[in-house]
């Protein structure tokens, strides 16, 4: 059975888009990088860009990703980029 199918190779954030607070990450509106290599030699390196949404309850954390597409930007535009299904966790 596979754990990780995927490994990520680099994530970092490029803006912080909106933030409730100037410190944390309580409903912050981030927009994310990220680079996954499948256990493969034959797959190249993908690349998403996707908006990360956090917020803090009384049991603990929630978490959403979507995947984000700049619109008309060759700067970002690579025949590598991904795109994900929307997803989320919640930390307790």
């Amino acid at each position: 059975m596979e754990l990780f199918p995927t490994i990520v190779t680099i994530a970092k954030t490029i803006e912080v888009i909106s933030s409730r607070t100037k410190d944390g990450l309580d409903g912050s509106l981030q927009l994310m990088y990220e680079e996954l290599q499948v256990l493969s030699p034959l797959v190249p390196i993908r690349e998403f860009y996707f908006l990360r949404y956090c917020k803090q309850f009384e049991e603990g954390w929630a978490i959403v990703d979507v995947s984000y597409e700049f619109p008309h930007n060759k700067h970002f535009a690579s025949k590598f980029r991904g795109h994900r299904l929307p997803s989320g966790c919640f930390i307790l």
